[in-house]
């Protein structure tokens, strides 16, 4: 195929895939919130645009590269919600174009390049991946690590000298994905592991291959990954905030990880099997990697490293999803990239396969099998997207509950009031553009055993916010719970605030004169 051509289907299948991730991402547009953990980035996002440094005005223990991505993205679609849902359209369909690359540059087929492109648009819709979540925002950057890797290395995977940019480059796009969230680190460690094992894979391919080059290449990806961290505790230390970042990104991280549960191997085999049964077509394809990787490795030897070379990928993103010690289903998404690349692999081969059925059919038979895979999930989504198109086209979008709570407290609220909302969605503080008493606006942060990883007293930090005089108090109905925060707070509410109204399950203390 000329490169004419291939740019052509190139750009082609880019727009396919916006309009398809559009389109199946329809039902999130007009929502205020998914997932709270994206509510703190668009406000930090916000704070940067107002020129406050991340972790000053408000406190939040990620990399500032994320809050980067969603300040970017309010510059570009304005301050509104749909600025950081776009982001997501953005990125997702980012991820999905590199893993059509990958299938059609690296795995020579681009059937494996369109399904595992589908895969990704599609299975990202769940695990949380709905909302503008972190995991989603770093995949377009490992993903184009591994790509760049992969068609800038003589396959199957030997290194060869003289590429030094193309080494710094994918140093750089790992090194942005970890300040986007640290546990991008440990695919860095599986690209590292690849460029280890390149001379060894090489010489059993009876290709002659040394160590020197693939020393080089590990040397420069790591200089390229440190330039962002660099960079970051540059800017920092200028500002005269890099306590504020060392404490955020390190400090706070640390706690964290010696704060979580022991894995207990029952817990890891049910949320796999969670996952399993939410994408048994990817699971399974992946899994049926491993024989067709080793009925391939004499006669299609390159075939095998391409499936090893994936297995390596997805074995680091699962384990960065156990080094965490917490097994929330939004962390598998880090794993949905390789994966969804593997199990197109496996589905492509396993259609190559000889056997005593005609080629034809076979090929059928699987093609059936992928199409039975992917209905269910397919027309779930497909039903609510749709369900949007026609209430958008009849001009009767949904009324969204938290937009309705904002809009009463904006019409009683005065610029230079306060609001605290002590248990609830911190996206409030956004839609109603009100002042923050606080720098800790996850509630989990104060009322939970978050509060060591954020360094700070909660019935220390209540009094603080309390003697401000905050307009308004927002709870829930479920956080009438008697914990001994809630019980701090609730005395104040006795004393100086009445319930003014309460908005579906939503509580709203108002200031008494």
């Amino acid at each position: 195929m000329s490169w004419r051509r291939s740019l052509f289907v190139d750009l082609v299948a880019l727009i396919l895939l916006a309009a398809l991730v559009l389109f199946l991402r329809l039902p999130a547009l007009p929502l205020s919130v998914i997932d709270w953990d994206e509510s703190v980035y668009l406000l930090m996002a916000r704070g940067m645009l107002q020129g406050h440094a991340p972790y000053t005005l408000l406190w939040d223990h990620k990399p500032p590269g994320l809050y980067l991505l969603f300040a970017l993205a309010q510059l570009v679609f304005g301050q509104t919600i749909l600025a950081m849902r776009l982001l997501a359209v953005i990125m997702v369909t980012a991820t999905s174009f590199l893993l059509w690359l990958y299938g059609r540059a690296v795995l020579g087929s681009r059937v494996s390049g369109a399904l595992a492109a589908l895969f990704y648009a599609l299975f990202s819709l769940s695990n949380g991946g709905l909302a503008s979540n972190a995991e989603i925002m770093w995949a377009p950057f490992t993903a184009a690590a591994f790509l760049l890797l992969r068609t800038r290395t003589d396959a199957p995977l030997a290194i060869r000298p003289g590429r030094p940019f193309t080494f710094l480059a994918i140093g750089l796009l790992l090194g942005v994905a970890v300040q986007i969230k640290t546990l991008a680190g440990m695919e860095l460690l599986a690209l590292l592991g690849l460029i280890a094992l390149a001379p060894l894979l090489s010489r059993r391919l009876g290709q002659p291959a040394s160590a020197g080059p693939a020393l080089l290449a590990a040397a420069l990806v790591m200089l390229g990954a440190l330039a962002p961290t660099l960079l970051a505790v540059g800017v920092f230390a200028r500002a005269g905030h890099l306590a504020d970042y060392v404490s955020a990104n390190v400090t706070a991280n640390l706690i964290y990880a010696r704060g979580a549960p022991p894995l207990a191997l029952a817990a890891v085999w049910q949320a796999w099997w969670a996952q399993a049964r939410g994408a048994p077509l990817l699971w399974l394809s992946a899994l049926a990697a491993l024989p067709l990787a080793w009925m391939a490795r004499r006669r299609q030897p390159r075939v095998a490293v391409e499936f090893a070379v994936l297995g390596v990928w997805l074995l680091g993103a699962l384990a960065a999803i156990l080094l965490t010690g917490r097994l929330f289903p939004h962390y598998f998404l880090q794993a949905l990239p390789p994966l969804s690349l593997l199990a197109a692999a496996a589905i492509v081969q396993a259609a190559r396969l000889e056997s005593s059925l005609p080629r034809r059919w076979q090929t059928l038979l699987i093609g059936f099998l992928v199409v039975i895979g992917l209905t269910r999930p397919l027309v779930r989504s497909a039903r609510q997207s749709v369900a949007e198109l026609q209430a958008l086209t009849r001009g009767t979008p949904r009324v969204e509950l938290l937009a309705g709570v904002a809009h009463y407290l904006r019409e009683r609220m005065a610029p230079e009031d306060y609001l605290y909302v002590a248990d609830g969605q911190p996206i409030l503080y956004y839609l109603t553009d009100a002042a923050i008493p606080t720098r800790y606006i996850l509630p989990v942060w104060l009322n939970n055993d978050l509060a060591p990883m954020a360094g700070i007293d909660p019935p220390a930090e209540l009094e603080r916010i309390m003697a401000l005089r905050p307009r308004y108090v927002v709870l829930t109905e479920e956080s009438l719970r008697d914990p001994p925060f809630m019980a701090h707070l609730q005395r104040y509410l006795t004393a100086d605030y009445t319930l003014e109204r309460t908005i579906q399950g939503i509580m709203l203390y108002r200031l008494k004169s």
